[in-house]
């Protein structure tokens, strides 16, 4: 089962205001979450993404859906002498820790 959700437009939108709008994708039977997919908007134009996935884990004898792996980019247009950045990452995470799997900032 998949479910959209996007911002409601508002008459005065700020120039420097991060809108999301995604996708999240549920489990049919259990309605427990599988995966988050978002993306990043200023001024309509889309600055970054990323992706949250899910696992059912067992926890007192009830399965609840724990994130698995978090991944992204955002790009910052620079403001007052700051250059542009853009920033990408990939993190794998269990109950006993996490993991950062790359990382990168790109001047």
């Amino acid at each position: 089962m998949r479910i959209t959700f996007s911002p409601r437009r508002i008459l005065r939108e700020s120039e420097n205001e991060n809108l999301v709008r995604g996708t999240m994708i549920l489990d049919a039977t259990g309605l427990s979450t599988r995966e988050v997919r978002y993306q990043c908007v200023r001024r309509n134009t889309p600055v970054g993404e990323g992706k949250v996935m899910y696992a059912p884990v067992t926890v007192d004898g009830s399965v609840i859906t724990l994130p698995t792996r978090i991944s992204g980019s955002l790009k910052l247009s620079g403001s007052v002498g700051l250059r542009s950045m853009a920033a990408s990452w990939m993190i794998n995470q269990s109950c006993v820790g996490f993991e950062r799997v790359s990382e990168q900032v790109v001047p």
